[in-house]
């Protein structure tokens, strides 16, 4: 089910400015690590349908990346049961799909090395950043490289106002007030309609850091959940464990 939000809406970018202008430090702001720590959950990516289009299985996953400066770390991956809309999609799946896709049991974790890679330092300036999160091609691509740049990097407050006074400035951005995400967090959220693609994007941030809490993508009708990720922790780290 969406994460539920009042019906009314506005303009989000007097919110999110003075959103901007309060936030406190985050747990990890003012500390130091080789390593950018990031545990997350997502739903929904990717999501399969049958070739006659009535049944539904989205697949969900939980990851733990560790990721040094050069881009070497590790990611440990762990398939979560799969998402079913409905019993008649459940059963379906459940006889089409791979028994380790299919099966409600946890598998074991994916431990995966990650080789140095070509990881550009998160820029704090507004140019940079307008470039970073694609901010010419609208609210649409915005939300989604917003989600990615909080998925990768340990965000500075500093940096974190900014991104929000970015998304301040991008049309389309609706201000949807408090919410409480998908774990229980209390957050406040905007959204971005993109009727041209029949899809909703919904931002929900914590309402004293700035970090950002989960990403939500909706189709507008019927409203359906397409993908879902929650940020559960973000740290920085000595350690690979």
């Amino acid at each position: 089910m969406p994460v539920a939000y009042g019906t009314g809406t506005r303009d989000a970018g007097s919110q999110l400015r003075a959103l901007a202008s309060r936030l406190v430090d985050a747990e990890y702001d003012n500390r130091t690590g080789r390593y950018m720590y990031h545990h997350t959950k997502t739903w929904g990516d990717p999501v399969m349908t049958s070739s006659d289009g009535r049944h539904h299985v989205a697949f969900a996953d939980e990851t733990k990346v560790w990721q040094a400066a050069d881009g070497s770390g590790k990611q440990v991956t762990t398939q979560l049961e799969p998402q079913y809309p409905d019993q008649e999609s459940r059963n379906y799946w459940q006889r089409n799909l791979k028994p380790r896709a299919a099966a409600s049991a946890t598998p074991a974790p994916d431990d995966m090395p990650l080789p140095p890679m070509d990881l550009a330092p998160l820029p704090s300036r507004r140019a940079q950043l307008n470039e970073l999160l694609k901010v010419r091609f609208g609210a649409g691509a915005v939300s989604k490289e917003v989600s990615t740049v909080y998925g990768r990097y340990v965000v500075p407050r500093q940096t974190r106002a900014e991104i929000l006074r970015v998304l301040a400035d991008v049309p389309g951005f609706r201000w949807r007030g408090q919410v409480t995400d998908r774990v229980g967090r209390k957050g406040v959220a905007v959204t971005f309609d993109d009727r041209e693609h029949n899809q909703q994007s919904l931002l929900i941030f914590d309402p004293s850091t700035g970090d950002l809490l989960a990403h939500e993508r909706l189709t507008l009708s019927p409203i359906r959940m397409k993908a879902y990720q929650v940020i559960l922790d973000t740290a920085w780290t000595d350690r690979l464990d």
